[in-house]
């Protein structure tokens, strides 16, 4: 993972989110794995959710992107929903 482009996104408001970079990469496995079965990856679970809401949109993008992945939806903070990026083999 890119962790300097990552860091630079995660800063929101000013304040460097206190996440550590092996949650994002244990989040970023599982859910490349799940869409590598599926085609597609809903997060709901509390703790996924916790590390991905604490992400602005720009981390979460870059997260995606590190991940071949793309963000389909965010709703309401409350589900997020991963698919492949176009020509990537997961």
């Amino acid at each position: 993972m890119e962790n300097s482009r990552l860091k630079k996104a995660m800063k929101t408001n000013g304040h460097q989110s206190n996440l550590a970079p092996h949650d994002l990469d244990a989040l970023g496995g599982r859910v490349s794995a799940r869409v590598g079965r599926a085609g597609y990856c809903t997060v709901a679970h509390a703790a996924e959710l916790k590390i991905l809401q604490r992400l602005s949109l720009e981390a979460l993008e870059e997260f995606a992107r590190e991940h071949g992945l793309i963000v389909v939806k965010r709703m309401a903070g409350e589900k997020f929903e991963f698919t492949r990026r176009w020509g990537t083999n997961l």
